[in-house]
């Protein structure tokens, strides 16, 4: 079989919404990171317990900073408006470069990929450009919802 670009390792976690993915994602990286291997990307994370689920942040695994990434409160006249969140377009362009700047690592990590994706927004150019150039283990949270399509785009891929 030829392929179009090199081949990377999928794998998907894939749970309904407040399943334990990021959880999941998180033990996940922390283990891989005690083995010694390079973990890049981004969690989607939610700090409030119980969370309330106002604002969720983007985590990012080399670092740990963070940064808003979707808020039930407008804050920028740019904000995409998608279900009862804002985003603001920003945090998209930083996500997809930290998706592109961790090539390098064993293990990536995106949190996750929704519809904004699928409408090849959000953090689709730096997911596009990892099933083109990466070839590590990809790690990519999703809903059931979007399975057969994200599972139909990578097969395009190879």
């Amino acid at each position: 079989m030829n392929r179009k670009y090199p081949a990377c390792c999928i794998i998907l976690v894939i749970g309904p919404k407040d399943s334990g993915k990021t959880s999941y994602l998180k033990i996940l990286a922390e283990r891989a990171i005690h083995r010694g291997l390079t973990v890049g990307g981004f969690l989607s994370v939610n700090h409030t317990n119980p969370p309330d689920k106002k604002k969720y942040f983007l985590q990012f695994l080399k670092t740990g900073q963070e940064k808003l990434l979707a808020s039930t409160t407008c804050t920028s006249r740019q904000a995409i408006h998608y279900g009862e969140y804002f985003f603001d377009p920003k945090i998209f362009e930083l996500g997809n470069r930290i998706l592109k700047s961790s090539i390098q690592s064993n293990l990536i990590i995106l949190d996750e990929f929704g519809p904004l994706e699928q409408q090849q927004t959000g953090f689709y150019s730096g997911f596009n450009f990892l099933l083109k150039h990466y070839k590590g283990i990809l790690i990519i949270a999703l809903r059931p919802a979007l399975q057969s399509y994200l599972k139909d785009l990578i097969y395009r891929y190879r």
